[in-house]
């Protein structure tokens, strides 16, 4: 989506700081709970992963992921959502 992909440098961009009390917390990187584009940014950083998978079933909503096939296969497929998925999420 190249044309969200300003907002999305305005927003995440910067160090934000966070207030809680008297307390400053620095946001440094990714979506924090309660962002409207968390949900959206997630699940386009993980579409091309699944896209990968070679299990029959492969569905997901979020981060719910349902894995249906061959035991093989769907093993392989936890091992790269457990491998490429944790490289992938990072980016968030």
């Amino acid at each position: 989506m190249p044309s969200l992909y300003r907002f999305c440098w305005l927003s995440y961009a910067n160090t934000t700081s966070l207030q809680f009390r008297k307390s400053t917390v620095w946001s440094v990187e990714g979506a924090q709970q309660g962002d409207p584009l968390g949900p959206l940014l997630f699940c386009m950083t993980i579409q091309p992963l699944l896209q990968s998978l070679s299990s029959e079933l492969a569905a997901a909503y979020m981060d719910d992921v349902t894995l249906g096939g061959n035991k093989s296969t769907v093993a392989d497929d936890i091992n790269t959502i457990s491998t490429v998925g944790i490289s992938a999420l990072e980016i968030l």
